[in-house]
């Protein structure tokens, strides 16, 4: 038996649309000091490039290159996306074996990369740094939302029986959805959290 969820976190809404650049997962390199992604395994950064000298100019550079979620159909800052799966084996007789249950988990974050920084003036710097700081923040609690819901479909499997299992875990899933919306909601997709620029 395999199933699998899938989800997405925004950030800022608002008006892009480049392919991001993938880059290896950062499970390693987001451990370092104050990185809100340190220790999140099974992570994917995704990086599109933004630029331009001045606040405004680097704004409509994020609005013309942003992307757009693909279930709602908008353009946003940053992203969050999950991919839960489980397969539950089963022994000879065809009987599940919930015990021995397996979720495989992978979450990919995008991001704006803003380039040539040396050319940008220090309070505008400043001011793309406060912002990439809150854009990461929120984009890594979506992450973690979505790791914490790969354990509440492990646990959805205990106390249940082969049957109910898939509806259980489904169930779990879609909890796992409504917290990252309300979430979102609570937020302003980041907005109340610093996500603005300028």
């Amino acid at each position: 038996m395999l199933r699998t969820a899938l989800g997405l976190g925004l950030a800022t809404l608002a008006a892009g649309a480049g392919a991001p650049a993938v880059d290896a997962p950062a499970g390693e390199a987001s451990r370092a000091a104050g990185d809100p992604f340190a220790g999140m395994p099974d992570l994917e950064m995704e990086y599109y490039e933004v630029s331009g000298r001045t606040a405004a100019e680097i704004r409509a550079s994020l609005n013309e290159l942003r992307p757009t979620d693909p279930i709602r159909g908008i353009r946003v800052d940053g992203y969050t996306r999950w991919h839960l799966s489980w397969q539950i084996p089963r022994r000879p007789d065809g009987e599940c074996r919930l015990d021995q249950a397996e979720i495989m988990f992978r979450v990919a974050v995008g991001l704006p990369r803003l380039v040539d920084t040396e050319r940008i003036p220090l309070a505008v710097r400043q001011q793309w740094q406060s912002y990439i700081a809150a854009l990461k923040a929120h984009e890594a609690t979506h992450a973690r939302y979505a790791y914490e819901g790969r354990k509440a479909v492990l646990r959805a499997f205990q106390g249940v029986d082969c049957a109910a299992a898939q509806e259980a875990a489904g169930d779990a899933s879609e909890a796992l959805e409504r917290r990252n919306e309300e979430y979102d909601r609570l937020t302003q997709h980041g907005l109340t959290e610093g996500v603005r620029f300028p």
